[in-house]
This record gives C-alpha cells, structure tokens and sequence, in this order.
C-alpha cells in the first residue's frame, strides 16, 4: 500500500513539473512541493508548476518582472537571488499570504514603496542585499510586525525616516545594514526594544549618540566596524547586557574619553574587537589588554613670543607650540573673528610647531591674534600674540568741501575746507603739515584756520574779496619710517558760490577711519573765528 502511494505522489509531480525544473517532496511544510528552477536562463515565471507548491527556487535567471507568482498563494518560501528585477511587485507579493522568507539579494531593486509587505502576517525572513535600494518609504513595513530577519546590505542607503523600522516589533530581530552610506545611526533604534542583532559596519559613522541604544534590552550584538567612530559617550550601552561587540576598522583614540568602555568591557567580559589606534604608543594593543587606566593630556599652547613688531611688506610668522592627548585641532583667529582665506597668509605645521605665515605684510594685517587647540577632552587652551605692523603714514580718508550757494549770487565767495585723515605706526612725529604751493601754512595767515584732529588734519580757507585762496595745497605727513603727501587745487570755481549742491568727499578706498561730515567742519570753523 505504502509503495502504491509514492508512486502515485511521483506520478503527480511528473505530471505538474516544468520539464526544466526539479520537484520534490517539501519536508518543511506539510503536503508542500518543493519546486527548484535555480540557473535555468529563465525570463518569465514557469507556469505550469503544482499548485500547492510552498518553496520555490527561482535564483540565477534572467527574471525581470514576478508576474505569475500570484497564482500559487500556497507558497512560503520565495528564493529570486541574482535575477534582473527593479521593482517589487506589492500586488504579487500581497497574494501570498503564507510566505515566510523573502530572498530578492542581487537584483536591480532602487525603492521600497509604502505598504509593501502589507498583509504578510507570516514574513519572517527577508533579504534584499545586493541591490540599489536608496529609498524606503517609512511605510514600507506597515503591519510587517513578524518580520525578525531584514538584510539591507550593500545598497545605497544614506538615511531613513522617522518611522521606517518601528512596525518591527519582533523580539528577536537581526537587523543588518553593512555596506551602505549611513552617518548614524538610524533614530529608530533607539524605540526598538527586541532588536537582538545590529549590523551597521562598512559605514560612514563618526558619531553614536549616548541615547541611540537605551531601549535595547534584548540587544545581544552590535556590529559597527569598519566605519569612522573613535570614541563612545559614557552610558552608550547603559542597562545593555551585550555578549559581542564588533568594533575593527574604527580609528579608536584610547584615553580617558574610553576608560569607562575599557571598564564596562571586563565587568561584562564581553567578546570584542576594540583595538587602540592611538595613541602611538597603544597602537594595536586590544583595549581590556591595557593594564592600567587610560588618561587624557588637555591642550597646552605655548606662543614664544606673545608681541611681533614687523616692517611693512615683510615676511613673518606667528607660531604656538602645541601638544596634547588626543592631537589638538588648531584654529587661528584675528581679534576675536575666525581668520578669513587671504592671499598673502597661509598656515603651517611642523610636528608641534603651528605657524600663521605672512608674505609681504601689510598694514590691515595688524592686530591680536588667537590660536586655540581643541581635542575636545576639556575646554580648548588658547594663546594670543600682538603683532604690529610699522609703516609710513597712510592718509585714508582725504576731500575738498564748499558750502552750496544760489547760482545767481556769483560776486559772492565761498569758505573752503580740505581735510586729510591718516594712519600710523609708530606715531607721527610732528602734528600734519599743510603747505600752499610748496610754502608752509601756519594757520595765522590771512583767511587760513588750521585745526589737528583725532585722526588728521582740517585745513580752513575763508575767502573775501581781500584774500583769494586758490591755488595747490599740499598734506604732509611724516614719522621715522616716511612721510606721505596728499595734494589738493582749489579753483575760482570753488571759492565762487555757484553751484546748488556741494560735491562729495574724495575717499581713498578701503578706509576705516572716522569721517567728519561737512556740516560738522562748518560748526568747527566758526568755532574757531
């Protein structure tokens, strides 16, 4: 009897068996067919495969589309590894209301679509490695709360919404997301307390915060190898009993920022791979192989020469002296503003030495500059050093002003004003001297007021019909390293009142120095008559 009934189960799988394909009993599900069509150069779905067939094997073909496969909703295992499939079809996928595992690895796939897994109560298993996924929509696991395998290795993965994994709600879930472009970790981890395996390595990670992984009790194993982290926040694995941590490939800098892992790490004993990368002198030392406890070394800057006087148009360098534990990052600041790009300015490093270098100094260059190093171990250690530059004044500001008049009143004359504004280091040596083609003017001639100012010189000409003050004037000024000259004509135009609006000051470009408006050089000269 019992031969009669193989024979009659071999009669029916021949009979129902593509012809290229090979069925057999399926052993993992009652009254199931095993059908596997694995390398076949398949482009479409065999049709004719038994209806209750529960696992399929359909990997290495040319599949582009999985048009067909829902007519056979008996099945529970689906295999289309390495096939030519872009997009998976939610309304196929819908129709198998028993399938347990999921393996589309090595397709063309780019998006997760919203409500995809919708209605599979029973996905437990799920690999969609190898593919070009960069998008999944954060509905993409609704009512998907059974699954406890998801692979999403080797994609093209930057991030995720708020949401995506939180219908995940498997006790037991093996997460792995190795090989991707990740910066952090995903915000979902953090309010998923079954995950049990989490795999993130081969990533861009620099940073996990302390309160990524605070709900995860039943986390047993963390994978974030290979990525960019070199330390971990105290509290990281807080009310975390981990059994492995895999941690290779990070540059891990062992100081005191890690003394409280290398602590956790013994207590616990967990199984772990965290090996020094610096400093030196624990490079390649495991970190619960150190005996002693590790300690930081905060930022000392040493500036050798905390005031610079240089020439203008020289070279010069400012240079600190810096050390620490982990090695400092350096920054330079000019009264108290971050140092702009600048042509003639560059910086420099030679071991501890740090240097702010100047090509042909120039006289904006002046003032208190900052280095500070930061090893983010304590508050960052700053030095500041003066430097001042010496040069010939510089007149800045320099303009000819005459009152406004009424166009028919041209018997009538003006007053006029000329004024210069200088800077210099070291100090002028004499007040600003104004002269008249080349004869100096005291301020006691006829017609002609003098006035020395915070920052220059105002010369008045009040002119009547006694005292025509026309002419080429000159603004001279001068201390030990030169002198400057700023040359003015004064016409008949200007001293005859004919123009209804007085023109602008003449500036210098670039200037910094106050300017003394017209109206106020009037109030000085009458002040002074």
């Amino acid at each position: 009897m019992f031969a009669i009934w193989v024979l009659l189960i071999y009669l029916h799988f021949a009979r129902s068996c593509p012809s290229e394909c090979e069925c057999e009993t399926d052993f993992d599900y009652e009254d199931g067919v095993l059908v596997n069509c694995e390398n076949l150069g398949l482009d479409t779905i065999p049709f004719d495969m038994p209806s209750h067939v529960s696992t399929l094997y359909l990997s290495y073909n040319r599949l582009r589309s999985m048009e067909g496969l829902q007519y056979y909703n008996n099945l529970r295992a689906l295999e289309l590894q390495q096939n030519e499939i872009s997009e998976i079809d939610a309304t196929v996928l819908q129709s198998l209301p028993y399938l347990k595992i999921l393996v589309l690895s090595e397709n063309e796939i780019e998006r997760l679509p919203a409500r995809l897994f919708r209605g599979l109560q029973h996905l437990e298993w799920v690999d969609l490695r190898s593919n070009k996924i960069g998008y999944i929509s954060d509905q993409a696991f609704y009512k998907a709360n059974n699954i406890n395998y998801l692979n999403l290795v080797d994609n093209e993965l930057t991030g995720f919404s708020d949401g995506t994994f939180l219908p995940l709600t498997n006790h037991n879930l093996w997460l792995v997301l190795n090989n991707n472009s990740l910066t952090e970790l995903p915000s979902d981890i953090a309010k998923m307390e079954g995950i049990q395996y989490l795999s993130i390595s081969n990533n861009k990670l620099k940073y996990i915060s302390p309160q990524s992984l605070l709900s995860n009790r039943n986390l047993r194993t963390l994978d974030i190898s290979n990525n960019k982290i070199s330390y971990l926040h105290q509290g990281t694995f807080s009310g975390i009993s981990l059994h492995k941590l895999e941690v290779s490939g990070n540059p891990w800098q062992c100081d005191c920022y890690l003394e409280w892992l290398r602590q956790y790490l013994l207590t616990k004993q967990v199984d772990h791979t965290l090996t020094c990368s610096a400093p030196s002198e624990l490079r390649g030392i495991k970190i619960t192989a150190i005996p002693q406890p590790l300690v930081c070394v905060v930022p000392v800057i040493a500036a050798p020469e905390p005031e610079i006087k240089v020439i203008e148009h020289k070279n010069i360098s400012i240079e600190c002296l810096v050390t620490g534990d982990p090695t400092p990052t350096v920054s330079w600041f000019k009264d108290g503003d971050p140092l702009e790009p600048q042509a003639n300015r560059y910086t420099e490093i030679v071991g501890t030495h740090h240097k702010l270098v100047f090509r042909s100094v120039m006289y904006t260059d002046e003032g208190i500059y900052t280095c500070t190093a930061d090893n983010n171990r304590d508050k960052p250690s700053n030095s500041t050093i003066q430097l001042s530059v010496l040069y010939a004044p510089k007149i800045v500001n320099s303009y000819k002003w005459s009152p406004a008049g009424s166009n028919d009143a041209s018997d009538t004359l003006n007053d006029v004003t000329l004024a210069c504004d200088v800077v210099s280091n070291p100090p002028l040596s004499r007040p600003i001297l104004w002269f008249k083609e080349n004869r100096e003017l005291y301020g006691a001639e006829e017609g002609i007021k003098i006035s020395q100012t915070g920052t220059g010189s105002i010369l008045y000409l009040r002119n009547s019909p006694n005292s025509d003050n026309s002419g080429d004037f000159q603004c001279v000024a001068s201390n030990p390293l030169g002198q400057t000259v700023e040359h003015f004509t004064v016409t008949h135009n200007d001293i005859l009142m004919v123009r209804s609006s007085a023109p602008g000051p003449k500036r210098t470009a670039g200037t910094y120095h106050h300017h003394i408006t017209p109206i106020l050089l009037v109030l000085l000269g009458i002040l002074m008559t």
